[in-house]
């Protein structure tokens, strides 16, 4: 869909934005009525528009967001000098990928694993004040809250030298973190949370692929007095455990761990750096600012991004309030 908005002043473009991403945010989809996702351009000046997508996390993550709009950019720019749009055949589908889904399903190792890992679990409970009303409240729509988490520039280089002196990367350092703070609020040393994995196809072009590959499955750690260091190490060590066995779905874990809430907290670490394959290029800029309304089932979320524009780590913090 598209709308002229070049007789409107700047002041008035960002309030109809505004309006717009709100009334978006507002309007669900219907699963009878295909596909799942909409896409809209506004024009604001002769050489400038606005393009927006909105689309339900069940057909894309946020890799395929970022590839989608890398690749929609380039062909454009492409037909705008008159060349003919190139389609690409990549010789691995999303059928790949529900292929390695479904063998971990099926397999008795997989299962056997998680099982043994969540022997005696309970999901860690983490008491939390309600946000709502305090003035450090930094956004709310639709009922979810949202924080940010401040890290000054000085924070984040010490944080990835520490990464770099231990040969780890930056996500296990801040994923050792939120452990710790699990350990701190909810004052259990055993401690479990939920992870997004990625699931891909570990192919040639499997990075390619558009749809959604995202599994979050438990981690559980048991927090014992040490060091820092030995608490990012035994980190990476659980990391490297759950891989081979990332891709078995979690409603199937779940049912087969008795149909109880395995987690109550998420973590995240994304970092879209696809989007450098275009940004900057002859002197252009493909992302100015971004602005993003999430809608999650998830009570508690703890997402940490990397800028693809600046290299800059920022932290939020989602709670969904009781209703």
């Amino acid at each position: 869909m598209e709308q002229d908005w070049r007789g409107k002043s700047e002041e008035e473009q960002e309030a109809a934005l505004a309006e717009f991403m709100e009334g978006e945010y507002r309007t669900s989809f219907v699963w009878e009525q295909a596909p799942p996702m909409r896409m809209f351009v506004h024009r604001l000046k002769e050489d400038e528009f606005q393009c927006s997508f909105s689309f339900h996390h069940a057909i894309m993550d946020g890799w395929s967001e970022a590839s989608l709009i890398t690749e929609l950019v380039q062909e454009y720019e492409g037909g705008l000098a008159g060349e003919s749009l190139a389609v690409r055949r990549l010789g691995v589908s999303y059928r790949d990928y529900i292929a390695l889904e479904r063998g971990a399903m099926a397999s008795q190792e997989r299962i056997a694993f998680w099982k043994q890992l969540l022997e005696g679990h309970r999901a860690t409970p983490v008491p939390l004040r309600d946000w709502r009303g305090e003035e450090k409240t930094a956004g709310e729509s639709g009922g979810l809250l949202m924080r940010v988490i401040a890290l000054q520039e000085e924070t984040q280089e010490q944080l990835q030298h520490l990464a770099r002196e231990m040969g780890v990367s930056l996500k296990t350092v801040l994923l050792a973190a939120h452990m710790k703070a699990l350990q701190v609020v909810s004052g259990q040393s055993d401690v479990t949370t939920g992870v997004a994995h990625n699931g891909r196809p570990e192919v040639e072009g499997g990075e390619q692929i558009l749809g959604l590959f995202l599994n979050t499955v438990p981690f559980r750690l048991k927090l014992e007095s040490g060091s820092w260091r030995q608490l990012i190490r035994e980190t990476l060590a659980a990391e490297q455990r759950i891989v081979p066995h990332r891709r078995y779905p979690m409603v199937d874990l779940r049912e087969q761990m008795g149909g109880e809430a395995l987690f109550n907290t998420t973590f995240n670490y994304v970092h879209f750096h696809v989007y450098k394959e275009r940004d900057g290029q002859d002197g252009q800029t493909l992302f100015a600012g971004r602005s993003e309304y999430t809608r999650t089932s998830l009570d508690f979320l703890v997402n940490f991004e990397v800028s693809p524009d600046t290299g800059k780590l920022r932290g939020t913090v989602h709670l969904t309030p009781a209703s």
